[in-house]
């Protein structure tokens, strides 16, 4: 694992501010906490590489992980995470775009083919990146202020991380169609309605409550867990982030409507697209 991630034991010290993740074990429950909250756990490229690594030794059972039985991934009060840091794609060249782009998916497809149950604890907005990094999880427990959605289209983008296909196959094809073409946000009650949550909790409780669903299946036998994710994983899609999403949003990137929009953002003003 990197310097940018800390293994402490649950109840440390509040995290450094410096810190990209910070890794807490309690027995056999591994949390990886996002920690960027200056930009509301928007993810850039050290962040994402750091959670590659977290997930690699997973996959591996390395760096002690090999009697990890369930994981959470959290984020902070107000924000799980805001999804792609998009002032890095300002003015960024197509290859960098493009390179950042399938490092996102390699992560997508580690949380999505974890070895162990991976449950995300969403306290507040999981949008974009943010929301298919959560969709690559087994279980979504949300909080009451939880926002959920993919606004993409919003900047003149589509989903590029895979999720066109999960939110599909998360809540079906013509409530995904709504979600992604509109770029309207879910709220916590709507989402778990849909079936993209399974569970709702009060504002500040989701974590307590994805670790006690941890809890609970870590008190399982392990290895049977582990074939029922396998074999739950086999019969869905096998991997997230299919040659045309990814095409088309390397492609959104080189318009004038792509470019305007990311300026825009970044700008902070409405974008002005003009359909080409």
């Amino acid at each position: 694992m990197t310097a940018d991630t800390k293994v402490t034991d649950a109840g440390a010290t509040p995290l450094d501010a410096e810190e990209l993740i910070s890794l807490e074990r309690a027995e056999s429950i591994l949390l990886v906490r996002l920690n960027r909250p200056a930009k509301r756990n928007s993810l850039n490229r050290d962040m994402i590489d750091s959670l590659i690594d977290v997930f690699t030794a997973l996959a591996t059972g390395s760096d002690g992980t090999a009697t990890i039985d369930a994981v959470v991934l959290a984020g902070a009060p107000g924000a799980f995470c805001a999804g792609a840091d998009i002032a890095g794609y300002h003015n960024a060249a197509a290859a960098h775009l493009a390179e950042f782009t399938q490092r996102a998916l390699t992560l997508v497809n580690l949380v999505r083919s974890a070895p162990v149950p991976v449950i995300a604890s969403v306290d507040g907005m999981a949008l974009g990146g943010g929301l298919e990094l959560a969709l690559a999880a087994d279980f979504i427990v949300a909080s009451e202020r939880a926002t959920l959605g993919l606004p993409e289209t919003r900047i003149g983008l589509i989903p590029g991380w895979g999720g066109t296909a999960s939110l599909t196959e998360a809540i079906g094809v013509r409530r995904a169609k709504e979600l992604i073409f509109s770029g309207a946000p879910l709220n916590a009650v709507q989402a778990e309605q849909w079936g993209l949550v399974n569970h709702v909790t009060p504002t500040g409780e989701a974590d307590a409550a994805a670790l006690a669903l941890a809890s609970q299946i870590s008190a399982q036998a392990p290895l049977a867990v582990r074939a029922a994710k396998r074999s739950v994983h086999a019969a869905s899609t096998a991997a997230i982030g299919t040659t045309t999403e990814t095409q088309e949003l390397l492609t959104l990137f080189a318009t004038a409507d792509g470019i305007e929009g990311v300026a825009a953002f970044v700008d902070k003003r409405p974008p002005l697209f003009s359909g080409l």
